[in-house]
């Protein structure tokens, strides 16, 4: 049988079967995509941290204040586990904010207190809190204190002493919400993740112990408080961005507001999406404190 492969029949070939070529080349494509898919990190809600710029608010100058994160860095504000760091401008023409928030794409959103001139106008703070999950500053830290209580030794009760955990609770449950994360797949990769969440864990101690002693020993002009309902009473819901001074940096340079591009009336709440991402909702905590750290002379007590 004659199975030469001659010009002619090449050209006969690419004649009747070039469909069939670009077909095979299109599934190759489209299943290599889907091998590199499935087998890829994919973030949780968690280990993407979100900033939002509100409306009211200048973001013009989000890259020195993402500098402050120092993302990346041994020196990062954020635990190892926070893979993405993004912020985003909201405006009044297109606000997307909720559409982000349904899929609890967020972290933490500076707006204003400022409210308009018309008869029972509210503010964007006050706007945000009575339409979207926010944490009450007490209510995070206390979340935050009882998540490192999960992890203290039988007859221990100080969860801020990291000698006082349990080092077998913390590798299991790191073991246990790293299942599906290829990161962490085999011995040796498993035991340098162990090691990496003992220091999460261990960080964590310490950003919330500094957090409740704020909260516990700073001025009372640096929150903002609200009442949504009577029921709840009055709850400090944010940190004021014009109170935070004396720090090494200036509030102004990173808080501006439309109006006049000052720090005034400006506050950063943090979003309560606790439900979904039970282990990363408290670096909420460590950006809290970056900016207590940065902008204000506050020592512990």
């Amino acid at each position: 049988m004659d199975n030469k492969i001659t010009k002619s029949r090449l050209s006969n070939f690419l004649a009747y079967e070039w469909i069939l070529i670009i077909l095979v080349a299109v599934v190759a494509m489209v299943g290599w995509e889907l091998i590199y898919t499935m087998t890829g990190v994919r973030l949780t809600v968690g280990q993407t941290f979100k900033v939002y710029y509100d409306q009211t608010v200048l973001s013009s100058n989000d890259q020195a204040f993402y500098d402050l994160y120092k993302f990346k860095t041994d020196d990062s504000i954020f635990s190892y586990d926070v893979i993405e760091v993004n912020s985003e401008g909201l405006t009044s023409e297109y606000n997307v904010l909720s559409l982000r928030l349904s899929t609890y794409e967020g972290d933490i959103i500076i707006t204003d207190t400022a409210k308009g001139e018309e008869e029972g106008a509210q503010s964007r703070a006050e706007y945000i809190l009575n339409n979207f999950s926010i944490y009450d500053l007490d209510s995070l830290c206390e979340d935050a204190e009882n998540y490192l209580k999960s992890f203290l030794k039988d007859g221990q009760t100080d969860a801020f002493k990291y000698e006082n955990l349990d080092q077998n609770k913390i590798a299991n449950k790191f073991k246990e919400r790293m299942r599906k994360d290829n990161r962490f797949r085999g011995e040796e990769k498993t035991a340098n993740g162990i090691e990496l969440e003992k220091g999460r864990i261990k960080t964590l101690c310490e950003e919330v112990s500094f957090f409740k002693n704020f909260l516990q020993n700073a001025s009372s002009d640096m929150f903002y408080k609200h009442t949504i309902t009577e029921e709840l009473g009055e709850k400090r819901y944010g940190l004021k961005a014009d109170a935070l001074k004396n720090g090494a940096l200036n509030a102004d340079t990173y808080f501006r507001n439309r109006v006049d591009g000052s720090s005034k009336g400006v506050v950063i709440m943090a979003f309560d999406f606790l439900e979904y991402q039970p282990d990363l909702q408290f670096e909420t905590v460590s950006f809290m404190n970056m900016c207590i750290r940065n902008f204000t002379d506050f020592i512990p007590v």
